[in-house]
Formats: structure tokens, C-alpha cells, sequence
């Protein structure tokens, strides 16, 4: 499988001015500020990776030094075996990518215009260029908006629009940092299902960076967090859920109870049901196992079911260390 980026031991940094003292005593000082610490890792293609932070943990220097935009102070940015400065504009012909509003597209024309455009800048043949236009009709319902004015489309039919331009030259990395924000249900829904379609289809790789957990959730196998310039959790989704220190236990009587009895102190009771309670398990404490045990023990249980960590909570609690 090929490395699609990879980044060995990069840290960036900026200076920023700082005034002091007043009037005629008014000085400038400067200070360095690492926005990303001795990062390393590989991103494989046809890998669906989620970027998690919080708002100034460095996930836009992350990301404009994989692009090869801003260059490391020390270390290795590498995109297709290639230095991902030195190459960018080579390296751009194999990406596609978004970045929150800022558009694509042609403001003051219909749609089709920035379609035309895009099919002349990356050289799509008449051939290639058709099937395209049926896959995102099929999953973007982009063929009623060819000849309607950018400028007066809705928040969602333009987003629609913009991946429709962004995939037009089947790209072999897509990077999508917080594209879906304020988007209805459905167009998301849309949307995500091209992604994981162009992925099975085509092993196109995707970087995803959002607010969203749920949907990268959703979308994604693997998920980095980063936190103050550091990755400090990269693995897959499927396996965060054992990471995480908690999991709950949804928990019905059979019979009246009032929840009154001594529990191991890994339990915490965190809510009150109709016809049970749900239960927190600090799995540090105790095993999931143990924890059954004990509640069917001390309770009229009927049914007992467990729910894993949110990727929510799980982040949250991370970055609270």
C-alpha cells in the first residue's frame, strides 16, 4: 500500500509580536510559538483519517504543512514520496481539497462554468468528464444546478457543488477541513456517502478535519487528536471505544426499585429512568464483566445493555488531562 503523506519529526513555529510599556516607553518584543511539536506519522492510501482539536491545538499548520503551503522549520513533509514544499505545485494536481467557505466556485456564473473551467485546468477528457457528471448526479443531485448562478444557491446546493469541483479530476487525496458546517441532515447524508463511495471506488484517501465527532465518527477508520502542537491519540475509531476510561450500562427492573443499594465504587449512578437507571463504569476499577455481575446481583434486573463512550466524550476527557 503506498504512503500517501507522510511526516517525520516536523515542528513549525511563528514569532509574534508582543508590545509593552506606554507612550514614549513603548517597546515591540517577540516570541516563538510552536503551533506543531516533533510530529511523525503515515498516512496510507485509501485511509479515511479524521483531524480532531480543539481551536488552536494546530490543526491548520498540520494541515498547510502536509500541503506543502508552509515549510518546517525541522523535520520531513513529505506527499507522494515528494517533498511536500519543494513539489506543491506538482503535488496539487493529485488533490483535491475544501477549506470551510472558502469556494471554488465562480460567484457570478452558472455552475456549469466552474465545471468547464476545472475540466480544462486538469486536462478531464470529454469521456472522463461525462461519467463524472452521472456518479455526482447520482449521489449529489448536481444536474438541476448546472445552469443556475453560484451566487444564488443555498448554503447546501453550493456545497454540493464545491466536492462536485473538487472530485471533477479524481483526485488521489481529498482534504476537507470543516466543509459540512451548517449543512442540513440530508445533504450531509449525501455527501458522505459519495466520500465512502470514491473511496471504495477509487482508494481515494481522506483527510478529514472538522468540529462534527459524530460524523467523523461516522466516516472515518482512524482518528488523530492533536492538542497543544502534539498528536496524542492516533488510532483506528473501532478501537478508541476500548480506550476509552468509561462505558455505561443501561439497566431495566423487572420490578419496582428505588436504585437505594451500595455499589462498588467503579459505579456511579448518573441517571434516573423511568423503569431502570444508567450507570457510568470506570473500567479502571472494574471490567464491564464484573460490573454485570455485581448489578445482577444487588438488583431486579431484566435487561442490561451497554453503551461505549461517545467519540465526544472520549476527546473531551483526553484533553482535559
Amino acid at each position: 500500500m503506498n504512503t500517501i503523506i507522510e511526516m517525520n519529526h516536523v515542528t513549525k513555529a511563528y514569532r509574534r509580536k508582543i508590545k509593552s510599556g506606554k507612550g514614549i516607553f513603548k517597546s515591540s518584543k517577540f516570541e516563538t510559538k510552536e503551533a506543531i511539536k516533533d510530529i511523525s506519522f503515515q498516512i496510507k492510501e485509501g485511509e479515511m483519517v479524521g483531524i480532531v482539536g480543539l481551536n488552536g491545538a494546530g490543526k491548520s499548520t498540520l494541515i498547510k504543512s502536509m500541503l506543502g503551503i508552509l515549510s518546517p522549520d525541522s523535520g520531513e513533509a513529505k506527499m507522494f514520496g515528494r517533498d511536500s514544499f519543494q513539489f506543491r505545485k506538482k503535488n496539487a494536481e493529485y488533490i483535491g481539497a475544501n477549506f470551510g467557505q472558502k469556494s471554488s466556485l465562480v460567484w457570478d456564473l452558472p455552475f456549469i462554468y466552474s465545471l468547464e473551467l476545472n475540466k480544462k485546468i486538469y486536462r478531464v477528457s470529454d469521456e472522463r468528464y461525462e461519467e463524472i457528471l452521472e456518479e455526482l448526479e447520482q449521489f449529489l443531485q448536481i444536474g438541476e444546478l448546472l445552469n443556475v448562478p453560484v451566487r444564488t444557491m443555498s448554503l447546501g446546493q453550493r456545497m454540493k457543488c464545491e466536492f462536485a469541483v473538487i472530485t471533477l479530476h479524481s483526485p488521489r487525496l481529498l482534504i476537507l477541513d470543516e466543509t459540512t458546517i451548517g449543512l442540513d441532515i440530508v445533504i450531509k447524508k449525501n455527501i458522505e456517502e459519495y466520500l465512502k463511495h470514491i473511496n471504495a471506488a477509487r482508494n481515494v484517501t481522506i483527510l478529514f478535519s472538522s468540529h462534527d465527532l459524530a460524523e467523523l465518527e461516522r466516516i472515518c477508520d482512524r482518528i488523530m487528536i492533536i492538542n497543544s502542537g502534539e498528536i496524542i491519540l492516533d488510532d483506528q475509531v473501532k478501537n478508541i471505544s476500548d480506550l476509552s476510561r468509561y462505558s455505561y450500562m443501561m439497566i431495566k427492573f423487572a420490578e419496582a426499585f428505588d436504585g437505594n443499594v451500595e455499589l462498588n465504587p467503579g459505579l456511579q449512578i448518573v441517571e434516573y429512568l423511568e423503569d431502570g437507571l444508567k450507570i457510568r463504569i470506570d473500567k479502571q476499577m472494574l471490567s464491564e464483566k464484573e460490573a454485570m455481575t455485581e448489578l445482577i446481583d444487588k438488583m431486579p434486573v431484566e435487561n442490561i445493555s451497554i453503551e461505549k463512550q461517545s467519540l465526544e466524550d472520549f476527546i473531551y476527557n483526553l484533553v482535559q488531562k
